[in-house]
């Protein structure tokens, strides 16, 4: 026998109760009181003096709402803190309203869940950093080109729908320029919607009067530029693109697909079953054929899209610590949500329950190894277990490098980095 709508309401909000105490049990149980990432340290101390911009390409919105926080009275990192916060908590309701365009109440509740206990929201929700604004505006995006009304053509949904990239550039203009897969495929698919094309105009002409305002502010075109192209020289050796296949270009993909992997934990059985299911090679070897709706079948080829062209500048470019994964994590969340009346719900429930338990208990329990002896350790430190709560509450962060260098295998460490001869400060465990 079924739940009556009055129990399944109240057991909806039960879980959302029970959630929300867990969440902000983490959140304050592993707050720092000092910055975790170098950037976080940067925003702040831009806050701190009243800029309103960060290094290029400026991030002004998302150092516009540190400032915000700290006019209200709280210290420069504490405000950078509560920004973060901000951009993820705000993004929770978003991607409740996104996963309801195809799934029931209860799973786009259990799967908007899953994702603030996911590994990289965990991390980046409270750290300081412009990533996690990644949340607020990648969902608002897909919501906004998944409404009816949008595809309907509707002047005022286009315009808020411009007025979205103009945000998410604002926020971090690279999140804007790894979604250009997805802001191409929606304007091939709504090709003869005019006013999706004066949206399209109207926000690119916005958004270069909002990047001349951050160069301007950065003190002109040539420090800008100057500052730039250092970053851009730091960050060659990790691209495929530019420096070819090589061990760290190498490595900067693998981590790309490692970390999207942790995010997302254990999420992608589900369209994995769905398509044994489908194919016949479930347990009891019968296909189950499924037509996938309209709604369903737009939001897994925009959630592809936007999730796919971030993946896919983060592998080939830069991707040096889980940050960058952020914008990629609403549109794989999209495509699970695409594809979960594919599956049986007792199979969805237990992936549920198996992803949260791995992402909370992985967050919680694991810590990085106190005094590394071998390379192994120090790149298990490096590259994962420095991103625990642990290791956030006690500020204790260090370039895969500086672990290395603490193990005395410096000749481990790529040439790019050997310049460097700065120790990252360590927090006590």
């Amino acid at each position: 026998m079924g739940l009556t709508p009055s129990v399944s309401v109240g057991r909806s909000y039960a879980l959302l109760v029970l959630a929300a105490a867990m969440w902000v049990f983490i959140m304050s149980g592993t707050w720092s009181q000092t910055p975790f990432w170098p950037d976080a340290d940067g925003y702040t101390s831009h806050v701190a003096e009243g800029r309103w911009v960060a290094h290029p390409p400026g991030y002004m919105i998302f150092v516009l709402v540190g400032h915000g926080f700290h006019a209200l009275g709280l210290p420069a990192y504490g405000s950078v803190q509560f920004a973060s916060l901000f951009f993820a908590v705000a993004a929770l309701p978003v991607l409740f309203c996104l996963f309801r365009r195809v799934c029931e109440a209860r799973e786009a509740l259990l799967l908007t869940v899953i994702f603030a206990f996911s590994w990289n929201v965990l991390i980046l929700s409270r750290t300081g950093t412009s990533h996690a604004g990644d949340f607020f505006t990648v969902s608002a995006l897909l919501l906004l080109a998944t409404s009816p009304s949008f595809r309907a053509g509707h002047f005022g949904t286009c315009l808020v729908y411009g007025a979205a990239i103009v945000v998410c550039a604002g926020t971090r203009l690279t999140t804007a320029i790894m979604l250009v897969p997805f802001f191409a495929l929606v304007l091939f698919r709504n090709r003869q919607n005019a006013n999706l094309w004066i949206a399209y105009t109207l926000a690119g002409l916005a958004v270069i009067a909002l990047q001349t305002s951050v160069i301007m502010l950065s003190g002109g075109w040539i420090p800008y530029s100057e500052y730039s192209q250092s970053m851009h020289l730091g960050n060659k050796p990790s691209s495929l693109i530019l420096s070819g296949i090589n061990s760290v270009s190498l490595l900067n993909l693998f981590r790309t697909l490692g970390w999207w992997s942790m995010s997302v934990s254990l999420l992608l059985l589900i369209p994995l079953a769905a398509i044994c299911r489908a194919r016949g090679w479930w347990l009891k070897k019968t296909a189950v054929p499924h037509v996938l709706s309209a709604n369903q079948m737009e939001l897994l080829f925009y959630g592809g899209a936007s999730a796919g062209g971030c993946l896919g500048m983060a592998g080939l470019y830069l991707c040096t610590h889980p940050g960058y994964l952020s914008a990629a994590l609403p549109g794989t969340f999209a495509c699970v949500a695409a594809t979960l009346t594919l599956v049986p719900q007792s199979t969805s429930n237990t992936v549920f329950a198996l992803s949260m338990a791995a992402s909370v208990g992985f967050f919680m329990l694991a810590k990085p190894i106190s005094d590394p002896k071998t390379p192994f350790q120090a790149a298990a430190n490096g590259l994962l277990l420095q991103y625990t709560g642990t290791a956030i509450k006690n500020s204790l962060f260090k370039t895969t490098s500086h672990w290395l260098r603490d193990t005395g295998n410096e000749n481990l460490v790529p040439e790019h980095h050997k310049m460097s001869t700065e120790r990252a400060k360590g927090g006590k465990l």
